[in-house]
């Protein structure tokens, strides 16, 4: 095991806990659409974890995320104006992981 390369993953809640696993034990991360973790425990900062988020993501966009983040999208976002048009119903349909993988799947990312 000590030469297994391992990485986790996660969207949401599942990316959150992510960002600790990996910042915690030195492993490389992906997430989708996670909360950020950067506070969470003062974890330590880690250069091998991606978070990707979409720039229209009320969950994503919360909170300061451990390592890079990967903004996606070009649309305007801003909570009050956009709670305001369409409420949480319009914010919460742009964080599902199967949409935004489609999404990625089709801009060849």
């Amino acid at each position: 095991m000590s030469k297994a390369r391992v990485m986790v993953t996660g969207h949401s809640l599942g990316g959150f806990i992510a960002q600790i696993i990996a910042a915690e034990n030195g492993l490389r991360a992906v997430t989708f659409n996670a909360l950020g973790a950067r506070n969470y425990k003062k974890s330590k900062e880690n250069k091998g974890i991606r978070n990707i988020v979409r720039k229209n993501d009320i969950v994503g966009r919360f909170g300061k995320h451990i390592g890079r983040e990967i903004i996606y999208g070009n649309v305007n976002f801003s909570i009050k104006k956009d709670l305001c048009k369409g409420g949480a119903p319009y914010l919460l349909r742009n964080h599902g992981i199967g949409d935004f993988i489609v999404t990625l799947r089709r801009r060849g990312r």
